[in-house]
């Protein structure tokens, strides 16, 4: 099984993603307004006559990342995860961001891989910011998928994850 992370650099992100944690349910999800990967031919023939999209999950603790499509987008991200046992700390964004897609490359019939992390989950109030740490490497270079998302790759590894205007119930 060999999981690797493609991105895709592109002009400009028009996408955004919808964030929301349920403190009751302990549940943070967010979904992308749009499939982040274009949608192809193949793919709308195959939803017109019902045949599911490939979907592989990788699994990291109480944290889902869903990759869909022919391409194995990045489509939505899940946690179970309660927020009183975030760090409350100031987020900086980081000065150097590019606009980019995120998808895998994934040679397994798997559909969901589980790594052995837990991640962390840093909370800054003021920005409505969340940082979810999955690795401590350092060197990460960040990319926007969304207006509202940020992806930290390092060593072809997704190290980190920073969603803003993160709506709490």
């Amino acid at each position: 099984m060999s999981i690797k992370i493609k991105i895709d650099e592109i002009v400009a992100s028009n996408s955004t993603v919808v964030s929301s944690y349920i403190a009751a349910d302990s549940a943070l999800e967010i979904k992308f307004d749009c499939d982040l990967s274009a949608i192809s031919l193949g793919e709308r023939l195959n939803k017109s006559i019902g045949i599911r999209d490939r979907t592989i999950l990788l699994i990291f603790g109480g944290l889902t990342l869903t990759f869909s499509g022919e391409v194995l987008g990045l489509t939505q991200i899940d946690a179970y995860t309660n927020n009183s046992k975030w760090v409350n700390a100031n987020i900086a964004l980081p000065s150097k961001v590019s606009s980019a897609k995120c998808s895998i490359q994934a040679s397994t019939d798997d559909d969901r891989i589980s790594f052995d992390c837990e991640p962390g989950y840093i909370f800054d109030g003021n920005e409505h910011r969340l940082l979810i740490k999955l690795s401590e490497e350092d060197g990460a270079i960040f990319y926007r998928l969304a207006d509202n998302l940020i992806v930290g790759i390092a060593g072809e590894k997704i190290a980190s994850l920073i969603v803003e205007n993160v709506v709490i119930r």
